[in-house]
């Protein structure tokens, strides 16, 4: 695997648990960007209508993804965000927080995205 500049990801860390395999980590970096591209605004769309468990449902599992994929800064920022939403606080500092490392991930991936098709 040619190593990209990808802010908030550590690859190496990403391809370990995928057991070295190069093709199956790039497809799903790929499938990660497809999947949640649009997971800010769905987050933000949830809690405007009230729908706090499918915004935590989302937050979970970019947990999920980002903690096996070597997104740890993402992975920190959904947990602690996932974690305030259990609470039930509404930290607007977490949920920027979670967007920034989101978007921050999501442009890195973007850029090099044919790679990863």
């Amino acid at each position: 695997m040619k190593k990209h500049d990808l802010p908030g990801i550590d690859q190496q860390k990403g391809l370990e648990s995928v057991q070295g395999n190069v093709a199956l980590y790039e497809k799903l970096l790929g499938k990660f960007v497809s999947q949640y591209n649009n997971a800010a605004q769905d987050l933000e769309s949830f809690l405007a209508k009230g729908t706090h468990e499918e915004g935590l449902r989302l937050v979970h599992s970019i947990k999920g993804v980002a903690a096996s994929l070597g997104m740890t800064e993402l992975f920190c920022a959904a947990n602690a965000l996932e974690t305030e939403m259990i609470n039930q606080s509404n930290n607007q500092d977490s949920r920027a927080n979670f967007q920034f490392e989101l978007e921050r991930v999501l442009q890195g991936l973007s850029a090099v995205q044919t790679v990863f098709n």
